[in-house]
């Protein structure tokens, strides 16, 4: 059974790197004109709604999260799955502190989501469809396009990263030295899943949508087009919130 995964896998990722290749030499072929650059060529920016948060909500979340992590953290230790700084560190079990961790993780970043959204929704009635995080297949198929460019390209450089240097990282470390399921479902869980979660609800969307609205006046304002009309044209909010990241 895992084989024929594996075998069905390798295939997949084979029809990727294809219509990966495929993808990038259009784009390099329309990119050729003189009048267009690679990034038109990629795609021209898609008209929308101008953000309507602002840096202040990106604090709002990242102090929930704080908070949230802080309530956590006493409640494990009120229940004895912390070890206390002056306490015998022998009476919290292994398992009862890896499980304090994941909790801790989970609890805050599905916390801070919450929060964050129902303040936004305060704010904006239509935030979730202003956020998409409702249903729509231009952006599902618009997705699935940019996975399937973006994914060849970025596991063949980390391929050629670990001929160099011994790949290492740490979540894996610790799930590969897991022995309960229980215990490896959540870290996985709280890793994969709500730590990137948050980290995209926080870095690409609230940090880079709400310097996007302050720095990046675009098409609607200069041309007092409607407000679904907005284009962002500058690429320094992007780098910005990659590099506070």
């Amino acid at each position: 059974m895992s084989e024929a995964i594996y075998y069905a896998l390798d295939k997949l990722l084979v029809l990727a790197a294809i219509a990966s290749t495929v993808m990038w030499g259009r784009i390099l072929i329309r990119g050729r004109g003189a009048s267009s650059t690679l990034l038109d060529a990629i795609g021209p920016v898609r008209p929308r709604e101008r953000p309507f948060w602002t840096l202040a909500d990106a604090m709002v979340m990242f102090g929930a999260h704080l908070l949230l992590l802080a309530l956590a953290h006493q409640w494990m230790t009120s229940q004895g799955w912390i070890a206390l700084p002056d306490s015998d560190p022998d009476e919290v079990s292994a398992t009862h502190a890896q499980l304090a961790n994941i909790g801790m993780v989970v609890i805050a970043g599905l916390g801070s989501i919450a929060v964050t959204l129902g303040w936004l929704r305060l704010m904006n009635e239509k935030s979730m469809q202003r956020l998409s995080l409702m249903p729509n297949g231009s952006d599902a198929w618009l997705g699935i396009k940019a996975s399937v460019m973006l994914l060849p390209p970025v596991l063949l450089v980390s391929s050629l990263v670990s001929l160099l240097l011994p790949y290492n990282h740490e979540v894996l470390n610790l799930l590969q030295g897991v022995e309960s399921r229980a215990i490896f479902l959540g870290m996985f869980f709280a890793t994969a899943i709500v730590t990137p979660a948050f980290e995209e609800l926080l870095f690409r969307v609230l940090i880079q949508g709400g310097l996007q609205g302050m720095m990046d006046p675009g098409e609607s304002t200069a041309e007092g087009l409607p407000g679904d009309a907005w284009r962002p044209q500058s690429y320094l909010p992007i780098i910005v919130a990659s590099v506070i990241f």
